[in-house]
């Protein structure tokens, strides 16, 4: 008989925190659920702890990948092996509340949901020292319970983080929409999460803080973003690309366009011509009131004037955007005129003017006519 949730957990090098992951997931007060990991080319005690594991309990499977193909492509292999009505995407180094199945599942049966969202927060280091974390913004979901797009068509890629371990998903859901998370190396589940949120007719939340994840550990998908620095625009690309097939980009658009802004501060280092990004995604039809979050207006114009200088006019960067561009200029304008009152009044200065006095007074004279 099938399980009524699958669990698929991606780990690549997990040995230190896998043992106490495994028991947190061993100890759920819902025991119908199947373990299938996912175990992406380990090279340390990773496959050992997982056969010890898979040994003890039959609910636990392993699929091992011969070469490292990142979270992404391993949560598709799980996905495709799972069988239960219900899937949960975790990660290997996190913690967790032991009710977190029976309350995810409990809401979705409850409201006969597509996708359930739920609480987390974070720690570093000792676990213990949690820190709340809006991965569920709670000022965006609707006071229902149940809604899908039409309730916040302006505001539904803002309600959550693209992370999907804060999520349960009706696996018919994904299967009938043909969700698959992307294979890179970050950014993987951006496409996927946010897609299943403009397609689901039935979203539930449950508020309760159920994860509790790992962050600043060495090796982790945050850690490695220098190797695919625009992973995240091809995401976007491919999220925008099935908002136009689905006849959803209009009216997501502003919703769909801060999603945008929000990565692009957030990879600000990137090698991105920003301007003509903006463009492409949609961003420069935004107006300061419509972003969730108004003081980005100001980042948004700095990023798109350090790059296409020569460019601007013809994107159709409207009045709003040139009055913020000329108040930037202005300011640049007075930190670099501070910038040089504080040089010439340092020490430094004045030993250096003071050095070279003499020399300028010969020169001087002795070249009056330059």
């Amino acid at each position: 008989m099938a399980p009524l949730v699958s669990i698929v957990m991606p780990v690549y090098n997990g040995g230190p925190y896998l043992r106490r992951c495994l028991d947190g997931i061993l100890a759920q007060t819902l025991t119908d659920f199947e373990l299938i990991v996912v175990d992406d080319a380990s090279t340390d005690e990773t496959p050992i702890v997982l056969a010890s594991y898979a040994m003890k309990d039959e609910r636990i499977s392993v699929i091992t990948h011969a070469s490292n193909l990142h979270a992404g492509s391993s949560r598709n292999d799980g996905l495709d092996a799972a069988c239960g009505t219900y899937v949960l995407f975790l990660d290997a180094d996190d913690l967790f509340e032991p009710t977190l199945l029976e309350c995810v599942v409990s809401c979705a049966q409850r409201a006969k949901a597509e996708v359930v969202l739920y609480g987390a927060d974070e720690f570093r280091g000792k676990p213990g020292n949690w820190v709340d974390t809006p991965y569920l913004n709670s000022a965006f979901v609707p006071k229902k319970l149940l809604f899908n797009w039409k309730d916040v068509p302006n505001r539904i890629f803002q309600v959550c983080t693209p992370e999907p371990w804060t999520k349960l998903f009706l696996r018919s859901f994904v299967q009938g929409e043909g969700l698959r998370f992307q294979g890179m190396q970050n950014a993987n589940d951006l496409y996927f999460t946010m897609a299943a949120l403009a397609l689901a007719t039935r979203i539930a939340t449950c508020p309760d803080r159920l994860i509790h994840h790992r962050v600043g550990r060495a090796g982790s998908i945050q850690g490695c973003k220098s190797a695919e620095p625009l992973a995240f625009l091809e995401a976007l690309r491919a999220l925008q690309k099935t908002l136009k097939q689905r006849c959803l980009l209009g009216p997501l658009s502003v919703s769909f366009a801060n999603l945008a802004l929000f990565h692009c501060i957030y990879n600000r280092q990137a090698p991105a011509d920003w301007a003509c990004v903006f463009s492409e995604l949609g961003v420069l039809g935004l107006s300061r009131k419509e972003l969730a979050i108004e003081s980005d207006y100001r980042l948004f114009v700095e990023m798109a004037l350090e790059s296409s200088d020569e460019r601007l006019g013809e994107l159709g960067y409207g009045a709003e955007f040139w009055r913020e561009a000329a108040r930037c200029e202005l300011c640049r304008a007075r930190e670099s005129e501070a910038e040089l009152c504080r040089v010439k009044e340092s020490a430094s200065f004045r030993l250096g003017s003071s050095l070279t006095l003499l020399p300028r007074k010969l020169r001087s004279v002795l070249s009056p006519g330059d």
